[in-house]
């Protein structure tokens, strides 16, 4: 529990791990806890690759009512069905994303009725045992320093090299197009004007990993939630030009595009 340092009243504290494990390889992967204090900006902890334990994503198919209409290809009924079936298991969550949008982009004879959700296993959720639901995901917008001899292609592209933002976290939550729209115009400007930041998509699962609420007897409400993040690659996107990076030489810039 964090108690600000100039005195007052005891704020909610929020913390955010953002993992990034690209679909095209996983040589490398970090995990990052986000801590916001309410009179400080976003730090970053990281933890070691040895003390990571791979998330397991499954793809599950639920009953669904035909008079149901979906807000995106993501979307999960307000009140899911336990899943009968499913689909893919696997540890990266992209992989998992895009196989539940496909079979949700089927037309409802070809999916006979069911629909595919997101979930990880092994971690307790609010709806199902065992199953913490990962979709429909929301996107947030995060800052980076710009690494040095990175040069990008496009607004669209994420440098292999990210480990940390910089900055406050967009507090609202985008549609994917949303998101798409603003870092193309963010980075497109970061661009024409030489910036010494780059903006990048943050996915956010849907329900979170732990929510803890406390009180004291003073009366003051003390709320932890822990969610998990992913650096998403938008479509059209790749990951600039390292060849001036002084760090070329490692792992991260050997990797082939997606």
């Amino acid at each position: 529990m964090y108690v600000n340092p100039g005195g007052g009243m005891r704020k909610a504290e929020h913390r955010l791990t953002v993992s990034w494990f690209p679909s095209f390889a996983l040589r490398r992967a970090m995990v990052y806890t986000i801590v916001k204090e309410p009179w400080d900006s976003f730090r970053v902890r990281s933890i070691p690759f040895e003390a990571i334990v791979m998330a397991c994503y499954r793809v599950v198919l639920i009953p669904v009512d035909e008079n149901w209409t979906p807000a995106s290809p993501d979307d999960v009924p307000a009140q899911p069905p336990q899943p009968n079936e499913r689909l893919l298991e696997t540890e990266d969550f992209f992989s998992a994303v895009r196989e539940a949008i496909q079979f949700n982009q089927q037309t409802w004879s070809e999916r006979k009725g069911r629909w595919a959700v997101v979930c990880e296993v092994g971690c307790p959720g609010k709806t199902w045992p065992g199953l913490r639901i990962c979709t429909p995901l929301r996107y947030k917008i995060a800052s980076i320093w710009w690494p040095p001899g990175w040069e990008p292609n496009s607004p669209l592209d994420m440098p292999l090299c990210i480990c940390r933002t910089h900055g406050t976290l967009q507090e609202d939550q985008l549609s994917y197009e949303q998101a798409l729209a603003t870092i193309q115009a963010l980075n497109q400007q970061a661009m024409d004007r030489a910036s010494t930041m780059w903006y990048v998509m943050l996915a956010v699962e849907n329900e979170p990993v732990s929510r803890t609420i406390s009180y004291d007897p003073a009366g003051l409400q003390t709320t932890v939630e822990i969610r998990r993040l992913h650096v998403a690659q938008p479509a059209g996107g790749g990951h600039g030009d390292c060849s001036h990076c002084p760090a070329r030489s490692l792992d991260c810039s050997m990797v082939a595009p997606a």
